[in-house]
Formats: C-alpha cells, sequence, structure tokens
C-alpha cells in the first residue's frame, strides 16, 4: 500500500484490549500504523489475520507492520508512539525504545487524576515523567 504524503505513522506497543483498539481506529482514521508486542504467538496471528474487533464495535484491519520488539518499531521511526502496556513494563520498554533511536526532542502527556476526578495534563519537553515516578532524559 503506497502512502500519501503527510500520512501520520504511528507506533502502538501493546497488543491487549486496548492496544487492539487504539491500532484499529487509528488505521481507520488513515494513519501509517505499526504494532509491536511482546507475545510472538500474538504477532504471528496479527501478522496472518489483521487485527479483529467484536460485537458493537466490529472491525477488520490489518497494521502495516507489527513487531515483537519496540527496537525493531522504534527503527521504523514513528511520528508517534503510544504505549498500551502495564504500568511495570513502561520503563524497560522507554529505555529499549531510547536506545534504539536518538531522539531529538521526547515529548510525553502525562495525565494526572485528581481527587475531584477532573483529568489534567501536562507536556514536558525533554524528560519523560511516567506516573509511576521514574524520569528519562535523553
Amino acid at each position: 500500500m503506497e502512502e500519501q504524503k503527510g500520512t501520520l505513522k504511528v507506533g502502538v506497543v501493546g497488543m491487549g484490549p486496548v492496544g487492539q483498539i487504539l491500532a484499529v481506529h487509528l488505521k481507520e482514521a488513515g494513519c501509517h500504523v505499526t504494532i509491536c508486542d511482546r507475545n510472538k504467538e500474538r504477532v504471528d496471528l496479527i501478522r496472518k489475520d489483521g487485527l479483529r474487533l467484536e460485537g458493537k464495535m466490529a472491525r477488520h484491519v490489518r497494521p502495516d507492520q507489527a513487531f515483537h520488539t519496540a527496537s525493531e518499531l522504534a527503527a521504523e521511526k514513528p511520528d508517534v508512539i503510544i504505549l498500551a502496556i502495564k504500568v511495570y513494563h513502561t520503563r524497560a520498554v522507554i529505555e529499549e525504545l531510547l536506545g534504539a533511536r536518538r531522539w531529538k526532542a521526547l515529548h510525553h502527556l502525562r495525565t494526572e487524576r485528581h481527587r475531584c476526578g477532573r483529568t489534567r495534563g501536562r507536556r514536558v519537553r525533554g524528560t519523560v515523567h511516567l506516573s509511576h515516578g521514574a524520569q528519562f532524559r535523553r
């Protein structure tokens, strides 16, 4: 499939329910979608059959590329990488992504849930602030 100029290249790490839903909807929105999951059997199935949502959100798409490691995904130089993973895997995945590519600036939008139920985001340049307190600088 030939990409149009200006197509947003999105990488989605983690093919659990959230990652799959995001990947499907991003692909339907016209993005170039590359997925990554550490479960090799899952990635092989996605390469073979694509991503299929069932029920009220029934859809079927094929991601543009599928990899087993975050470094392979980073090598494709996506414009945006979305982490749809368990919080305890976050540090290792970010370290792998940072090691695989020289980032000019790394942006991360952190959302915080306040006691009153409102969500507020903060964009930070050059530092990745994670909800569990770890920070990475490049």
